[in-house]
């Protein structure tokens, strides 16, 4: 018997029972959102519906229309979590770096790479302009907008102080967000496909770009110091 297929399926049924909850206490729209992700994360695109997910949570057929018309609406509304998740947890770094920010940019891109990780189903909804048309949906433009926003107040500070080139924030902005996007990707791609024995110059570093997250922050900032 297959003891990892068992435990992924273990942990499937919990994340289901918990979503059950969640509708049962009035939020259907999350509860929608949290089963879609699940199922991204553990068996693709290929399987999800949203006759699938009623079926999970208890509700009829119809239910997840009320909030999402389509399965690219859907999409749209994970990637939207996911930015939203990830701009209060920039937004928490910012305000902690409010007095000193000489840290802050460093500190946003671990964050960066580890929200990647956790919610890797809703990290490659947000970028990947091939699973949907995200120019359709305005909230989720804003939040990403919104998100890249305190990536740039980031750099600005710094910038200010002098410790970052003074050229335009925003190709500044282009080139870190780059490195991070770079790095998570990479790890993304990677590391389901590379035994951990199997050692190769690449695979010992996408090993490192997953390990050390903060030493790989830093020299990818390094490309915009002054």
């Amino acid at each position: 018997m297959d003891g990892g297929r068992v435990g992924t399926k273990g942990l499937l049924k919990k994340e289901i029972t918990e979503n059950k909850e969640k509708y049962h206490h009035g939020d259907l729209r999350r509860a929608i959102l949290d089963c879609a992700c699940q199922h991204l994360r553990y068996d693709g695109t290929d399987s999800l519906s949203l006759r699938a997910i009623a079926r999970e949570i208890g509700v009829s057929a119809t239910a997840p229309y009320r909030h999402f018309e389509s399965k690219n609406a859907l999409f749209a509304g994970i990637a939207t979590l996911g930015l939203e998740i990830l701009e209060s947890k920039l937004e928490g770094v910012r305000s902690i770096a409010a007095e000193d920010p000489s840290d802050s940019l460093v500190n946003m891109g671990v964050v960066y790479l580890q929200f990647a990780h956790k919610h890797s189903e809703k990290y490659q909804l947000m970028l990947d302009s091939s699973m949907l048309d995200s120019m359709e949906y305005p909230a989720l433009m804003d939040a990403r907008a919104r998100a890249f926003k305190l990536l740039v107040g980031a750099i600005l500070d710094e910038q200010r102080a002098g410790l970052y080139r003074s050229e335009s924030v925003e190709k500044l902005a282009a080139v870190v967000w780059a490195g991070f996007h770079g790095a998570a990707s990479l790890v993304q791609l990677a590391t389901p496909r590379v035994p951990e024995s199997y050692e190769t110059p690449a695979a010992t570093a996408v090993k490192y770009l997953g390990e050390d997250l903060r030493e790989v922050v830093i020299n990818i900032v390094k490309a915009i110091e002054a």
